[in-house]
């Protein structure tokens, strides 16, 4: 039986951490079963403040409508508490968020009431360790305007018996590029955006703490890089349908020099975002249109 958690409002981040903090998780197995858990909400509203914070850090314009990754952002409470739930196994301290897969079906207005509901759906034994998959449904009037699955990598031996990565492979390599993004990491976006979307991972928010994990310095946040990217793309998509595959491949080291590579091709635009001096980029994403009624 699936575990259903509704709230009547998106759920405070304080006691879920709290939960993350003082709940201890009994592990993964091999032949352990994942828990069915679900979260959801009913006639949300988007904080127009959160919102405008959002669209100035991602240096975004504001049409009217939620950025293409702000739905993500705004169900981030519900999916953590799916994640701090008794039930979840995993212990949270090194899991990966290593890639996002949306389609947004239709320009959403920021100021429309939204049903919203995060499922964990399916896990997987890799040679890296244990994936997991989340999956986000928003929908407006009973017409589903976003949807994504988002996967986790919990790096470790969790067996032998090693599945295929689904989607692993939907971003080909980047050809023709052009740099049309040169800049640095601000020093002060792992807080600001922490407060924005709800993850306050101390990596993000403390030097000496990502120290303490093993990385140079704190990092910013994979999902405002992914969202600064985007709006920096030109992308123009007249309405239709759109599909965002993304894949996290290293650290964004905050204060480092970054840029951004686009190759625009018949159908989609692939880009890369790099730090300086890395030739291996930290995100790779592709951004293409499709028919409306398309589902991943």
């Amino acid at each position: 039986m699936p575990t259903i958690l509704n709230y009547d409002a998106i759920p405070g981040i304080i006691p879920i951490y709290l939960k993350i903090l003082f709940t201890r998780k009994k592990g993964f197995r091999p032949g352990d079963t994942f828990p069915d858990i679900k979260a959801s909400v009913k006639n949300v509203t988007v904080d127009p403040k959160k919102l405008g914070a959002y669209r100035e850090i991602c240096e975004l314009e504001d049409d009217g409508n939620l950025p293409l990754l702000y739905p993500h952002v705004l169900t981030a409470p519900l999916h953590m508490a799916i994640l701090s739930h008794g039930e979840f196994p995993i212990p949270l301290i090194g899991i990966l968020h290593y890639r996002n897969h949306l389609i947004r079906h239709r320009p959403i207005r920021s100021d429309e009431p939204l049903d919203v509901e995060v499922a964990l759906t399916g896990h997987r034994i890799v040679k890296q360790g244990l994936e997991f998959d989340y999956t986000v449904r928003v929908e407006s009037g009973g017409e589903l305007v976003w949807n994504s699955i988002t996967t986790y990598l919990k790096q470790g031996r969790f067996g032998k018996d090693f599945d295929p990565s689904p989607r692993s492979d939907l971003i080909e390599p980047i050809a023709d590029a052009e740099k049309i993004s040169d800049s640095q990491i601000p020093g002060y976006i792992g807080k600001r955006y922490a407060k924005i979307c709800s993850d306050y991972n101390l990596i993000h928010i403390s030097k000496l703490a990502a120290r303490l994990f093993g990385f140079k310095r704190d990092i910013a946040h994979a999902m405002w890089a992914a969202a600064l990217s985007l709006g920096k793309l030109g992308l123009s998509d007249g309405g239709r349908a759109v599909r965002v595959d993304l894949a996290f491949k290293g650290p964004l080291f905050i204060g480092s020099r970054s840029y951004i590579l686009r190759s625009v091709k018949k159908g989609f635009t692939r880009f890369n975002y790099h730090i300086q001096g890395n030739e291996r980029p930290c995100i790779t994403g592709k951004v293409s249109l499709v028919d409306r009624g398309t589902m991943l």
